[in-house]
């Protein structure tokens, strides 16, 4: 494995690791695991807090709450009885006022002026109702209907009327209320409950039992009034009908509650403990249309709470009565809690009091008071928790599969028993729910004061004992003064919790960033100190005596509260309470966190502590202890097996592991950009998040090298074993070597940390990277893609090296990489590495912009050019490419800042080129660009040429080229890839061979510019450039490049420059691509031998087809005799060209046998036996004779005259053709044994009589057309053919079908024929030895036969013709005496 390889491997082990972190907080405060299990009443005490104004307490580590401050209630204010009856209390905490009803009038009281002593306290007071208010709500105001500064208004209901009020605060926060004259009537019916959308939506709970909206605009409508009551629970109805009221049954809605952190759901409560959701639609503006229905609890609620079902006295025995002084406790607390109660049952018997108390305890437990809605984020199925008046919590989930969409079914899933101490109460509950916290009012005794239980999902118990355990809160008592009347958390007012839900279904690798189920509870306290939660619980509690705000310590705060005391016991108590994994990733938290602005002493000496408790606790790596140690190697007698035990990371290191995934999770998971409702790309994460997340996580890499440090410095010292001091007597040699190989193990646990955490560091590192990157980018404003910004190099002309802006594809990908990927993976890093290509050559082009808008003022400038010229310089591009260096290393190297400043410097040349008096700057800038350009392989040498090519740089282009090839192919790859032929299988070289070919290209740029006349258009000096640059190419020694020329040349049919060049590689490059020209350049050498191998390695190609290998057959052996000065061998050339023969015989053959013969003979060159074969086969008899002649081979006179006789059936039966084919045999082959001349002028003469037999009209020359045949064209001496003719006539045996002539008219034919041929012979001119020979012979011999002739012509004179036939023969008998 190579070094980058490693280190990839390496870095995507501990992004896993880290992505293996993020399930770590997905339980923790996880709803639906905690409700998964069995329901229970467990809790621990966590301890009280006083509400004592001013007051100094020390913390305990244990402390879950403090008062920040306790402000008095104004006196006015203060109410003379109990809450009810037209007077009511609460909080509008998003605009910090307590309002208070009274009557039809509204009191608001600014409880931030009321912390201060020093302000006024003065209170608004709202008394435009004409009857007594039931209800009071502040939402957000409609779009589109009030002026753009008043964000929220009051809907305040009276006993007859709905009314809409403007709430408008100044800058000073003071509080003005308007009255706009929207106001509905309810129709006797008392709105007992309003609650608002973030989209200005106000639902109205009625008296009636039935769900109305308040709907409102701005002007009324054609057939609606702008302000009215609509009811959702009848949609039919859309007006009110008084007069039904009277009628229907009255089950009042007490409660609702708006869930917008998934889809928006509207849940109502009615006084019968009926629970409704409605769904709002996808948009939360729909109508309201009821999903779900749950009105009969109890029975599944106590199946899942048998304590729930003993309340109810479902399953207790009545005739079990508890002790007497049980039940008299019980009841004097009843009785404190109602007096009347006590009053009159006073004087009761033990089981009188029993049953009082049995009757009193189902009540006040068996209706639902309450609900609180459970964001998305703290939950993916549960959705709504109901509070009985005892206490009990009731959790509702939605079925698994439907998770995304509406509520359309809903069950209960858990009951939650109260805690011990509280009081059922069925006066008035109070409670609040805010990412797990819970708070129950309890009467404490005492009539004009309570105890408020406060509630919180105990992170101890999640964070050490993992799923599947009970679930456990603390518990911490507050009391307080006065009836607690409201609580509310701070800024919690439509605040949108779904913010942190992470993308679902997101993968890079199998197992290297798979994230969990996609949700981080809000209630994970644990991960607020990482970015993913930095809110603490706040609370402003409201009684009839105070306000005060109480704030939840969060892990955090108890952790510097501890690091902040001088008593290090308490760490130790954290340690244990959290466990180490969470109390050391506290620790990191805190030590990392960097506050804004200097750093005090104190908080430096804090981050101190921290961090020498993190080390102090934690420990050491090991195997895994459940798995016994392996049997040391000298115990073994064969191969030592592997060691099956499994490393156990120290604390320390999966503390930081776990610190880290809380760290990077805000954008870890999310892309890089997304788009905006303008459909326009924007940065995900914004800037401040990033510059935070940057800060902590250089702590965390200072933290990190600390403990590597540590590893490297110190080595495991373990401690000595009762082995090695020698107790052992008899086994001591086997505990010794037991203890080794303990030491072994424990040396490579530590080996495997510090390997796991130089990983971790890796991570750090490249995570740093990209968060540095992207905060550059921002700064730089590469989205930033409008016309001025990218068109710089059209206004300035230069031609320009890259991208100005990112490609569709790139912000595609921008948009889909996420931080993790752009990290940590290799088309990550090249996206990063071409947007900050964006950047720079966005700096470069402006660079030389600036250089361009130059151009008039250096015109005029005083001083020298050199002093003009420096006037122009940057360092802005070199600068912000250092920068990107320092900053982000693995995405922007040293050899991309070479690479930039040579573009830089290549961009000034272009702009000194056109500008006065800057040749000699242009040339500095151009030569500097090159030395820089030559050291980095990955320059864009394209554009980079473009640049060059515009200032007239032609051979620096090819310098540069023939430079940076052998550095992107240093092992010479692309060439073996070329001469192989491209394997598929060499990814290597065709990754090198494709580096070389834009190296490459960029020449044949230059070569094309030169041939299209430059720069200035053709002249004599871009020729002589154009011959410099070729010659440049041609004495190069890439041998890549001369291959690359000489396929052009090839190309272009430019053969002739080719067959001149005299280099190293033409040769090679001939004989692989081009060996038909091959033999040609080594013949034209001189080098005959040589060309002749190459003509007959051509020959011996298949691939060659026929005529071609007979061309190349006769020249290589007319090349061979030259080269050896002997004759060359024609028969080899002769069979080739009969092989031709052959095949051009069988063109029109459409037989299978035929074709294949075709194939054969037009791919090799055969013998002559297998050509016999095929001649024999396909009836060739022309071809045969050839062959017997050529081979030299013996055939006896029969198959000589069989194959004849078969040439004239294939001329068709015709004698003219037939004659034609004699005559050609005949000049060629007279004296050959493949010519008989006596036998074809026998068979010639048969043929002849025949067809004058069939014409008698024919032409008069036609008897004699075989002997001129013979006699004339192929020259058969007179003699021979006069003796031929008188066999035939005397029918001798040796003529072949003799008895042919033995009638009377066909011999009279042949005297004719003879006659015909003596008077010939007679009339020819004499002279020369051959025919003084042939004169006496052919005396002879006519001397002879005219005698005989003349007998048996006198014998034959009834035969018409012999008279005049006779005559002839005495006139040429004269000649011969």
């Amino acid at each position: 494995m190579t070094s980058a390889a490693g280190r990839l491997d390496g870095l995507q082990r501990a992004a896993a690791r880290v992505a293996l972190k993020f399930a770590v907080d997905e339980t923790i405060g996880d709803l639906s695991v905690e409700t998964a299990t069995k329901s229970s009443d467990v809790y621990v005490e966590c301890g009280q807090v006083f509400l004592e104004e001013g007051s100094a307490r020390s913390l305990r580590p244990s402390d879950a709450f403090v008062a920040k401050w306790v402000a008095p209630l104004p006196a006015e204010l203060v109410p003379d009885r109990a809450p009810g009856g037209g007077y009511s209390m609460g909080i509008f905490e998003a605009i910090h006022r307590v309002w208070v009803t009274m009557g039809n009038k509204l009191y608001m009281w600014n409880y931030r002026a009321g912390c201060n002593p020093e302000t006024s306290i003065s209170f608004m007071q709202f008394d435009r109702a004409e009857h007594v208010l039931t209800s009071v709500a502040l939402v957000r105001s409609k779009s589109h209907v009030f002026r753009d500064d008043v964000q929220y208004v009051l809907a305040v209901a009276s006993q007859i009327q709905v009314t809409v009020v403007e709430v408008v605060i100044s800058a000073d926060d003071e509080l003005s209320l308007k009255f706009t004259g929207l106001a509905a009537p309810s129709n006797n019916v008392s709105m007992l409950k309003i609650v608002g959308t973030h989209t200005g939506r106000v639902f109205c709970c009625g008296s009636d039992g039935e769900l109305y909206e308040l709907e409102y605009q701005a002007v009324d409508g054609w057939f609606t009034r702008k302000c009215r009551l609509v009811n959702c629970s009848a949609p039919r109805a859309a007006v009110i009908p008084s007069f039904a009221k009277w009628f229907a049954s009255q089950d009042a809605l007490t409660d609702a509650a708006i869930d917008e952190s998934g889809w928006p759901t509207l849940y109502t409560l009615s006084q019968s403990s009926c629970i409704r959701a409605y769904d709002l639609g996808v948009d939360g503006v729909s109508v309201p249309v009821e999903r779900t229905r749950l009105d009969r609890l109890w029975l599944d609620a106590c199946t899942l709470c048998p304590n729930l079902a003993r309340a109810l006295n479902y399953t207790q025995d009545s005739s079990q009565i508890p002790p007497a002084a049980e039940v008299n406790a019980m009841f004097e607390l009843l009785t404190v809690e109602m007096p009347a109660v006590g009053a009159v049952l006073g004087q009761l018997t033990t089981q009188q009091k029993w049953e009082a108390l049995r009757q009193h305890n189902r009540v006040a437990t068996k209706y639902i008071v309450g609900l609180c809605t459970v964001p998305a984020v703290d939950s993916a199925r549960v959705r709504l928790i109901a509070i009985t008046s005892g206490g009990y919590r009731l959790y509702f989930a939605v079925d698994a599969t439907v998770t995304d969409g509406p509520v359309q079914q809903m069950s209960l899933v858990h009951v939650r028993a109260p805690p011990k101490g509280f009081v059922p109460s069925d006066i008035r509950p109070v409670l609040a729910s805010c990412r797990g916290v819970f708070m129950f009012a309890n009467p404490s005794g005492i009539n004009t004061a309570d105890v408020l239980h406060a509630l919180t999902p105990d992170l101890s118990a999640a964070a050490t004992s993992g799923a599947g355990q009970p679930f456990t809160e603390l518990v911490s008592t507050l009391p307080m003064e006065g009836r607690v009347c409201a609580v509310a958390e701070s800024g919690a007012m439509f605040r949108n919790m779904s913010a942190q839900v992470l993308p679902p279904g997101f993968s890079v690798q199998a197992g290297l960033f798979a994230p969990p189920a996609g949700r981080v509870s809000s209630r994970n306290e644990l991960t607020c100190a990482s970015g993913l939660d930095t809110r603490g619980h706040s609370f402003v509690l409201l009684t009839t005596s105070c306000v005060c705000e109480l704030v939840k310590l969060r892990p955090e705060d108890q952790l510097y509260n501890i690091l902040s005391s001088p008593d290090d016991s308490n760490m130790e108590w954290f340690y244990e309470f959290y466990g180490d994994l969470e109390a050391g990733a506290q620790c990191l938290a805190v030590a990392c966190k960097t506050p804004e602005g200097e750093i005090s002493e104190e908080a430096h000496r804090i981050a101190e502590a921290a961090v020498q408790a993190f080390y102090r606790h934690g420990g050491a790596p090991c195997f895994d202890a459940s798995t016994p140690p392996p049997v040391p190697q000298a115990l073994y007698l064969c191969a030592t097996p592997t060691c099956p035990a499994s490393v156990t990371f120290s604390a320390r290191y999966e503390a930081a592991l776990l610190y880290l995934a809380r760290l990077l999770r805000p954008a870890w998971l999310l892309p890089v950009l997304r788009e905006t409702f303008a459909g326009r790309p924007e940065w995900t994460t914004p800037e401040p998040q990033l510059a935070s997340l940057q800060s902590s996580l250089v702590c965390l890499r200072f933290v990190v090298d600390t403990v590597l440090r540590t590893y490297a410095e110190a080595a495991i010292t373990p401690q000595q074993t009762p082995a090695e001091n020698g107790v052992y007597a008899g086994d001591g040699i086997i505990k010794r070597a037991l203890s080794l190989q303990r030491r072994s193990l424990d040396e490579e646990a530590q080996r495997l940390e510090q390997q796991a955490c130089a990983q971790l560091a890796c991570l750090i590192d490249r995570a740093l990277d990209a968060v540095r990157l992207l905060r550059i980018l921002m700064d730089t404003r590469i989205l930033d893609d409008s016309e001025e910004a990218v068109a710089a190099h059209v206004w300035s002309g230069i031609a320009l090296c890259g991208q100005l802006k990112l490609s569709e594809l790139d912000t595609r990908s921008l948009l889909s990489c996420r931080l993790a990927e752009l990290a940590c993976t290799t088309e990550g890093l090249a996206l990063a590495r071409r947007a900050v290509a964006v950047a720079l050559n966005r700096a470069v082009v402006c660079d030389a912009r600036a250089v361009a808008q130059q151009r008039k003022k250096s015109k005029h400038a005083g001083g020298s050019p050199a002093e003009r010229i420096q006037t122009l310089t940057s360092p802005f591009v070199d600068g912000l490419s250092v920068k990107l260096s320092e900053a982000c290393p693995s995405v922007h190297t040293a050899h991309n800042v070479r690479l930039f400043h040579g573009l830089n410097m290549l961009c000034r040349a272009h702009a000194f080129a056109r500008m006065r008096h800057a040749s000699d700057s242009a040339l500095a800038c151009q030569q500097e660009a090159l030395a820089a350009l030559k050291q980095v392989e990955e320059t864009p040498i394209i554009d980079a040429a473009a640049c060059m090519l515009d200032v007239g740089a032609y051979r620096s282009v090819v310098d540069l080229a023939l430079t940076l090839a052998p550095l992107r192919d240093p092992l010479g790859l692309a060439v073996r890839f070329y001469k192989h032929h491209f394997p598929a299988v060499d990814v290597g070289g065709h990754r090198a061979y494709t580096a070389r070919l834009e190296c490459y290209q960029a020449i044949l740029n230059v070569l094309d510019a030169l041939r299209n006349g430059g720069v200035e258009g053709m002249n004599e000096e871009v020729i002589r450039e154009h011959g410099s640059v070729l010659t440049q190419c041609h004495t190069s020694d890439d041998e890549l490049l001369h291959y690359l020329l000489y396929q052009l040349y090839l190309t272009a049919g430019n053969t002739a420059a080719l067959m001149k060049l005299h280099t190293n590689f033409v040769e090679g490059f001939l004989r692989t691509n081009a060996p038909h020209l091959l033999w040609k350049w080594l013949e034209e050498r001189g080098r005959l031998r040589e060309a002749a191998d190459v003509l007959l390695g051509i020959i011996a190609s298949r691939e060659v087809p026929l005529p071609e290998k007979v061309m190349h057959l006769e020249r290589a052996l007319n090349l061979i005799a030259s080269a050896s000065g002997a004759p060359s061998d024609t028969k080899q050339i002769e069979i080739a060209r009969l092989q031709l023969a052959i095949l051009n015989e069988l063109v029109g053959v459409t037989s299978e046998k035929a074709a294949l013969a075709r194939e054969r003979l037009n791919t090799e060159l055969l013998t002559v036996g297998q050509l016999l074969e095929y001649v024999a086969a396909f009836n060739m008899p022309h071809v045969h004779l050839r062959l017997l002649f050529v081979s030299g081979e013996v055939a006896s006179t029969t198959q000589i005259c069989g194959l004849w006789e078969s040439a004239f059936v294939k001329d068709g039966g015709n004698l003219n053709a037939f004659a034609d084919t004699v005559k050609t045999f005949g000049k060629k082959y007279f004296h050959s044994p493949i010519f008989p001349y006596e036998f074809l002028i026998n068979w010639m003469e048969i043929c002849n009589y025949v067809e004058r037999a069939s014409l008698p009209m024919a032409d008069p020359s036609l008897p004699y057309r075989v002997v001129l045949l013979f006699v004339s064209e192929i020259g058969v001496p007179y003699p021979d053919v006069l003796e031929e003719y008188d066999a035939m006539y005397q029918c001798r045996p040796s003529v072949k079908d003799a008895a042919f002539w033995a009638d009377v008219p066909k011999k009279l034919h042949l005297l004719q024929v003879i006659q015909f041929l003596v008077q010939r012979w007679v009339a020819q001119p004499r002279g020369g030895p051959r025919h003084a020979g042939e004169a006496a012979v052919m005396r002879d011999k006519a001397a002879q036969s005219l005698a005989r002739y003349k007998v048996d012509l006198a014998r034959w004179y009834m035969y018409e013709g012999t008279a005049a036939l006779q005559r002839k023969f005495e006139q040429l008998s004269a000649h011969f005496t």
